[in-house]
This record gives structure tokens, C-alpha cells and sequence, in this order.
């Protein structure tokens, strides 16, 4: 039976600014520590540090540190499973030379002492995924990996083992999924089956040989259980099966984390699972398994369906936080100094809102980071600078601490009642509301298994117009957020940059990756208009004049005015700004701006294209800027490459006299978007520190 679904297998009071300023310290002057694994012993072993003078370098980093308000690391750590690379390239060594009884005595070595690295990694694992396909960081081919097949049938022939036929089996389920690709199973061609299925058979066949071989020799190797669980990921193995490889893998290793993983992927509602499996195998494993590993079962479960995003929060009928923490703290402890586990538990205490324990994490992590926890150096400084931050709300009314996905659109819906906030580069499955007084959420709709890939930053009444991915192709849809009923308005080839409607949403308008943009005169038909290539280098932001008569739009040094009457070029504006971020158009339809790299707030007259001036910020990069509603005022977002980053900015500004009216500070991170509540009365800004922040926009 093929599987219905699914992708590949890829896995501030006194005491908090002393605790910062020690680890200011400590994180510049941590000893660099290259651990490698002695496979003797099967237990770490550090080699000397090796230190470097950084007395200049020391004293700014700790100003800087104390400017910022959060703890900087030295530099961002790429290499903390070093300690098995050279392993890993001894492996290849030798089977590529043909050393295959050193080939097998090591495997045999590794396999006795259940060996982990530095990171947690099972190394009997790393070795079998190495051995089968040692180039899984880039692009395999079916021809890439039938040459690797050739190469262990000439290990099995000369030499059999259980390593041998395990590896065996990776590479045929390497192959397999390599002819079946992503997506869900009912978009793949027949034609991709057939050989899927022949990979699969040949998958099994070595692991059949596998087992035969170790019950002769009394060998038990937990990469049997856990193939047999991969191939019975993609051949559709029953359930009961599936726990049957589970329960032999905890046998011989109740901490390995992959066949509890393929257990989770197996669960996954877009395989064989039903909403609540997933939480059900956490508890229920968890349970049986508790007089051996604690609640570490559940902690894995539960990563590994935050991680694929079937379970996005904790909650009182989910996943709880508590018991994840405990399962972590329990896991953390067979290998304390792992930077990984150290991160990810920090990463999750930031989801669950627990500072206390996302501190203790950090400062034992010492200014490391990990990408396989955060992604890139700015993931890793939001949970930081979000730990050791105080509660104070600086000069906003109000703080929504949204966890640790950084926030790059905010727009508000329900008069101003409500929020959406969206991340428009994480592909998210839920729409969430917030409430603008309290900052609490108000629902959550799925919209899986589509994927939410923008949201509009004009509200039609209580509808909102967002972009999914359907098919492989961006659809814009309008809708009832709560009740996530929506209709489709058109489609595009390109990614959504921009999305924008008129107050009554008879127009809407998009631009592309790709450049062009795209109208829909709502009630004419629902063939739309586009300009092919309508800027250069693509389009970053489009504004609609109140009666949807006319576009603006700007990207780089380029903005440029159509009538969505005429269909033609009205208007090429000459700016001074480098790289055009941001347009509006003022509601009475008087007023445009654009601003983007610099400290530039352009202003024309919408009507005859005569400069009306310029507002100067200090600011590096105008993100995001907005005219109220009255037309009198206009808020500013603002965002910094240095590293660390400066916290970003919103500035409130007087169009009429064309200067700042007030900077108002709270951010820890860049901010991405500002915009006006419908009354005028409150400004709400997203920012990649994680948070939206209500500000009360009279204010002089």
C-alpha cells in the first residue's frame, strides 16, 4: 500500500543584568574545545584547549554586550559534530579500499558500546546513512546512488556482515525515495512507483540477510528494527508491525532517538495517523518506558512534531510543557555539554514562555550555537536576548510575546480588535488571531494541509486576503479568518512580495518574486490584469489609491504609478532612494510615500507627482511605513545589519512639517512591519525578536 502522504525522511532588575554581564564575559573568553569521540571508551573525550588572545576584541564585544542587553557569541558554531566527521571519513576509507575486515571490526566496536557524539548522534547511525549515501548534503541522483550500490555489493560479496547488508538497505531506501520524491503520494506518477517499490524489495531482501546473519552470530544491532521502520514508512507496514520494530530497537537501546522518529513520521496525519495519534504515542510510550528513560520518549515525540510542524503550541490538551521539560533535562544528561540539546532545550523553554530555564541553558551553552538547533545566528539571538530580557515593556502599551519564529507581517482585523501576525518565510499551517488589548490569542484556524504563505495588510470588513501554496501554485483567497472559509480570487506563478486590497475589497493587488504585477477587479470578472517584469529585480511593495484606480509600486531605485483603467504607465517617480522597501497612499488619496534603504521618507503630491519633501530618520533601513488614517501622521519600522543587531525602532513622524514626532523603543530585534489600528489611535509593529508590540500612536 503506498503512503498517502508525506516528504522525505530529513531530519531588567539588578540580578538579570549581573547574570548577563557574567556571561558577556564568559561567552568572549570560552576556551574552544574540539571534542572527538574515543571509540575505546565510547564516552567523550576533550582535547586541550586551544586559547587565542582577545583583549581589544574582549572589551568591545562587553560593551557591546551591555549596549545590547544580550549575550553575544564568539561566532556561530557550524562544526559541533566534528568529533564524528573524522570517523565518518575513516568509514568511506575503507570501504572504498577495500579494508573490509577493519570496515567490519569498527562498526562491531561502535555497535558494542552504543556510542554517541558530542551532539547525540547515534554513531551506528551516522556510520549506516554515511555508508548507504555519503552524499546526502547535496543533490543525489538515482546514477549517484547506484554507483554507491555497486560499491557495498562488492563489500557483501567479498566480506558479508551486518553492517554490510544494513548499509545495503539505507541505499536501496535512499533509492527509493529518490524515484518517488516529496509531496503526497497522490501526486506521484505511476511511472516513479515501480522503481520505488523494486528499491523497497531490495531494501527488505538486505535486511532479511541482516537478521539471518546476527541471529546465527548472537549480534543485536538496532539499525535492523530501524530500517525495517523506514521501508515500512514507504511499503505502508500495518501499525501493530511498526511497534513491533519499535519495541525490539528499545530492547537493545532505549535512548536511540531515530526509530522514535520514524515512529512519529509514521503517525504524522499526512501518513497514517489521525489528529491525537501523535500525543497518544508520546504519553503511551512514554508510560511503558518510564522505569528506563523518564519521560524521555514523550520530549522526542514532541520535538519531532513541533519540528514538523503537525503540533505548533503547548496546551492543556496537547503536549505540556512540564513533562517535556523533564524528559529534555533527562535526555540532556547523557550528554551534558551537547550544544544541540542545550539549544533546542532553550529553543523550546522560549516556545513555553519559561525564561528561568531558556537562561540556564544558555549560559551553560557559553556563547555556542548550533544550526542544527537555530537555523542562522538571528534565530539564536532572539531566544537569547528574549531570556535575558526583563518585563518591561519599554515605551509600547502592550507586548505579544509570539515565541521564537521571528514576526515579519502584522495586520489587524475586527476594527483593530484583533491581530494576525505571520512569518511570511516559515511556511506556516495555522492562521492565529490576537486580542490588540491584551495581547492573548483568540483563535487558531489550520489551514494544513495547504501551506499559508502570506497574509494582506488591508482587511476587507472581517474578511483578510491571504496567499497559499495549492498545487504548487500561489493562490490568493479571500475569507473569515475564524472560520477559515475562503474563496479563491485568482493565481500566480510567482511568491507572493506584496498583497494588498481597497477598504472595500472590489480591488486587489500582488506583486511577484518575479516582478510583475497582478490586479483582480473583484466584481468585472475574475480574469485579472498583469504587468509582466513591472519593475526591475522584482517588486517589494504595491499600494492601491482608495478607489483601486491606480497601482504604486517600488523596488530598488524604481517607483512607478498604472491605471487599473487604462492598463498603462501613469507615473515614473525619480527618487534618491537606493532600494524602495515600502509604498502607501494616504487615504484620501492625496499622499505618497516610499522609503527603503537609508534614513529616507520620501512624500509626493498623488495627483500632479510633485515632490512634497523628504522626512530623515536615523534608522540604517526603512523596513516598513504607513499613513494614518487621518492622513496627518506616518510610522516607520527600522532595521539594522550590524551584528549583533541594534534593536529596531518605530518612529512616529508629521507629514505636514516633515519631521519625527517621537522614537519610540522596545524592540529587541529589527522590525519588519507598522501599521495603524482603523481609529488611528494605536500603531502595532512585528519584529524578528519574536513579538508584536502595540504603541499608543497620539502620543506627542
Amino acid at each position: 500500500m503506498p503512503p498517502r502522504g508525506g516528504h522525505g525522511p530529513t531530519w531588567t532588575d539588578s540580578a538579570p543584568t549581573i547574570r548577563m554581564l557574567r556571561y558577556h564575559i564568559t561567552s568572549i573568553e570560552w576556551l574552544r574545545i574540539s571534542p572527538f569521540l574515543s571509540l575505546r571508551t565510547g564516552t567523550p573525550r576533550m582535547t586541550p584547549a586551544c586559547i587565542k588572545p582577545l583583549y581589544l576584541k574582549t572589551i568591545s564585544c562587553l560593551l557591546l554586550g551591555i549596549v545590547f542587553n544580550s549575550p553575544i557569541p564568539v561566532k556561530a558554531q557550524h562544526d559541533f559534530d566534528s568529533d564524528i566527521d573524522e570517523l565518518l571519513s575513516e568509514v568511506n576509507s575503507l570501504l572504498l579500499n577495500r579494508e573490509y575486515a577493519e570496515l567490519n571490526e569498527l562498526i562491531a566496536k561502535t555497535r558494542e558500546q552504543s556510542a554517541y557524539s558530542i551532539n547525540g548522534t547515534p554513531l551506528l547511525t551516522a556510520i549506516y546513512e554515511h555508508l548507504g549515501s555519503p552524499i546526502r548534503t547535496t543533490r543525489q541522483t538515482v546514477v549517484s546512488i547506484n554507483d554507491r550500490k555497486q560499491v557495498l555489493d562488492a563489500w557483501i560479496s567479498s566480506e558479508p556482515s551486518v553492517g554490510a547488508y544494513v548499509a545495503m538497505a539505507d541505499c536501496m531506501f535512499t533509492l527509493a525515495f529518490e524515484h518517488r520524491g516529496g509531496g503526497f503520494a497522490s501526486t506521484i506518477p505511476p511511472a516513479r512507483l515501480v522503481p520505488m517499490h523494486e528499491a523497497l524489495e531490495q531494501a527488505e531482501a538486505a535486511l532479511d540477510q541482516a537478521e539471518a546473519y546476527a541471529a546465527d552470530r548472537d549480534i543485536a544491532d538496532a539499525g535492523i528494527p530501524l530500517y525495517r521502520m523506514r521501508v515500512g514508512l514507504l511499503t505502508g507496514t500495518d501499525r501493530e508491525t511498526m511497534q513491533q520494530y519499535l519495541n525490539e530497537s528499545a530492547k537493545i537501546d532505549p535512548w536511540l532517538q531515530p526509530p522514535i522518529r520514524a515512529m512519529c513520521q509514521y503517525l504524522q496525519p499526512r501518513w497514517y495517523g489521525e489528529e491525537g495519534d501523535l500525543l497518544a504515542f508520546a504519553e503511551n510510550w512514554s508510560d511503558e518506558m518510564a522505569s528506563q528513560t523518564g519521560d524521555y520518549s514523550y520530549a522526542m515525540v514532541a520535538w519531532g512534531a513541533f519540528n514538523s510542524r503537525d503540533v505548533t503550541h503547548f496546551s492543556e490538551d496537547g503536549f505540556q510543557w512540564p513533562r517535556m521539560k523533564r524528559g529534555v533535562l533527562q535526555w540532556l544528561e547523557q550528554v551534558p555539554d551537547s550544544p544541540m540539546r542545550l539549544g533546542g532545550i532553550a529553543h523550546f523553554a522560549h516556545l513555553a514562555g519559561d525564561r528561568e530555564t531558556a537562561q540556564a541553558m544558555i549560559e551553560r551553552l557559553e556563547g555556542r550555537w548550533t544550526t542544527g538547533t537555530f537555523p542562522d545566528f538571528a534565530s539564536h539571538e532572539r531566544t537569547v536576548r528574549w531570556a535575558f530580557d526583563t518585563d518591561s515593556i519599554g515605551d509600547s502599551l502592550l507586548v505579544a510575546e509570539l515565541g521564537p519564529k521571528r514576526t515579519t507581517r502584522v495586520s489587524v482585523l475586527n476594527e483593530g480588535k484583533q491581530f494576525i501576525a505571520f512569518n511570511r518565510q516559515r511556511k506556516a499551517t495555522e492562521i492565529i488571531a490576537y486580542d490588540t488589548e491584551t495581547g492573548d490569542e483568540s483563535y487558531r484556524r489550520s489551514v494544513w494541509p495547504e501551506r499559508l504563505t502570506f497574509v494582506s495588510d488591508q482587511p476587507v470588513g472581517d474578511l483578510i486576503d491571504i496567499g497559499m501554496q495549492i498545487r504548487g501554485r500561489t493562490t490568493v483567497l479571500r475569507g473569515d479568518p475564524e472560520t477559515a472559509e475562503f474563496v479563491i480570487i485568482g493565481q500566480s506563478d510567482g511568491y507572493i512580495q506584496s498583497l494588498t486590497a481597497t477598504e472595500d475589497g472590489k480591488v486587489v493587488a500582488m506583486s511577484d518574486s518575479g516582478g510583475n504585477i497582478k490586479f483582480w477587479l473583484i466584481e468585472d470578472a475574475p480574469i485579472p490584469h498583469e504587468w509582466k517584469d513591472a519593475l526591475p529585480n522584482g517588486t517589494s511593495s504595491v499600494a492601491l489609491s482608495p478607489n483601486g484606480d491606480r497601482i504604486f509600486a517600488g523596488c530598488d531605485q524604481s517607483l512607478r504609478m498604472w491605471s487599473t483603467e487604462s492598463r498603462e504607465l501613469v507615473h515614473t517617480f525619480e527618487t534618491i532612494t537606493p532600494r524602495n522597501h515600502s509604498v502607501d497612499w494616504s487615504s484620501d488619496g492625496k499622499i505618497l510615500a516610499a522609503a527603503g534603504a537609508g534614513n529616507k521618507i520620501e512624500l509626493w503630491n498623488a495627483e500632479d507627482f510633485s515632490k512634497l519633501g523628504v522626512i530623515e530618520l536615523s534608522a540604517e533601513f526603512i523596513t516598513s511605513i504607513e499613513i494614518s488614517p487621518d492622513g496627518k501622521r506616518l510610522v516607520a519600522g527600522t532595521w539594522s545589519s550590524s551584528v549583533p543587531t541594534k534593536p529596531g525602532q518605530v518612529i512616529l513622524c508629521d507629514i505636514k512639517r516633515q519631521q519625527v514626532l517621537k522614537t519610540l523603543h522596545g524592540h529587541r530585534m529589527n522590525v519588519h512591519e507598522v501599521t495603524f489600528t482603523p481609529d488611528g489611535r494605536k500603531i502595532l509593529s512585528a519584529s524578528d525578536d519574536g513579538s508584536v508590540r502595540v504603541w499608543d500612536a497620539l502620543q506627542n
